[in-house]
């Protein structure tokens, strides 16, 4: 791992401040020459791009991978000694084969330490430090157990944490609770189960509940559980990108902004949407696949092209859902590109 560049994407995340694109755009390069020189696999499909660090001079031309790729190559800049963790993702394409991101302990550490940045910011999670935090999922979604376990230590909430793993455990709790709010952390699979387990049973979580749910989209029907619009925040992320992407309904009601929901760029990321079959960036507002571009992720590639649709706005992005036929439009556009790299 590069030290220069690694504390110089640590102390962002550590001071959580928006900096100017000009500033982004400069960090962004480095990343994208560090990567360039150290991933043998990223740097062999740059030139067949004919796109060395010499030829790109701004971070929306660094040369991005599709969420599929994973699947057929590594791509990481660790050697086998250095990986601490290993993502495993599944994704739309290729059914059957799973992908592998690699990081090592640094990476990691930077990684949780960013969500729990965006946690204290974007929820009142950290402020409503002594209440009941329950967390609940499946027992196969390890991903998100992970994510329970770092938001439990990034926000000092490991006293008041109580994990959870099935519905009746939760209803329980609910139950104990009685008029006490709580905070709750699942995954969005849960919440059609969980609304139908309240409707049959007749309870609601106690007033002032603080619900956040990791998936692809806000849920619907949340207001069935006694839940407010601005309690209720939904985690959007993806293994190939190490950030995890808050919705901004709690932090507009506390700001007293009347704006849409929305995914606020963090101080480290970029997200735009792009045409599915040129891939050529959107105008704000018109639905695209998105592209995520995230300078911590320091041990793969920089720039994510992903197939999940939306539509960028001035100061960040929202989800619709997922593109029928994204992958493999935008796969034939690049796959005389990446024929070195396939397995």
């Amino acid at each position: 791992m590069g030290k220069e560049i690694f504390n110089k994407i640590l102390d962002l995340v550590q001071e959580f401040k928006q900096i100017s694109d000009k500033q982004f755009n400069k960090l962004a390069l480095e990343v994208f020459s560090y990567q360039y020189k150290t991933n043998k696999s990223y740097k062999k499909y740059c030139d067949r791009l004919k796109k060395d660090p010499s030829k790109v001079d701004h971070w929306l031309d660094v040369p991005f991978i599709l969420t599929r790729f994973f699947k057929d190559v590594q791509i990481t800049n660790l050697k086998d000694k250095e990986v601490y963790e290993v993502g495993r993702t599944g994704g739309t394409g290729l059914p059957g084969k799973v992908g592998h991101i690699f990081r090592d302990k640094k990476t990691v550490g930077l990684m949780y330490t960013a969500f729990s940045k965006v946690l204290s910011y974007y929820t009142p999670l950290q402020k409503n430090k002594g209440r009941k935090f329950l967390l609940f999922y499946p027992p196969e979604r390890e991903e998100v157990e992970d994510l329970g376990i770092a938001a439990v230590k990034g926000i000092g909430r490991k006293a008041d944490a109580k994990f959870l793993d099935s519905f009746e455990e939760l209803e329980k709790e609910i139950k104990k609770a009685r008029k006490s709010p709580v905070d709750v952390f699942l995954a969005s699979p849960i919440l059609p189960h969980l609304l139908r387990k309240a409707k049959t049973n007749r309870w609601k979580f106690p007033e002032d509940t603080f619900l956040i749910d990791q998936g692809k989209k806000r849920s619907k029907g949340i207001g069935k559980l006694g839940i407010l619009k601005h309690n209720y925040v939904n985690l959007y992320g993806l293994t190939e990108v190490n950030s995890e992407f808050c919705d901004s309904a709690y932090i507009n009601w506390l700001e007293n902004n009347r704006d849409p929901v929305y995914r606020p760029n963090l101080p480290w990321t970029r997200t735009i949407a792009v045409h599915p079959e040129t891939l050529e960036r959107l105008q704000e507002g018109k639905k695209g696949l998105l592209r995520h571009y995230d300078l911590t992720n320091l041990t793969h590639c920089l720039a994510i092209q992903t197939d999940d649709l939306g539509y960028e706005i001035e100061k960040g992005f929202e989800v619709i859902g997922k593109k029928k036929g994204a992958e493999a439009k935008t796969c034939s556009y690049v796959t005389k590109e990446l024929l070195g790299l396939e397995k």
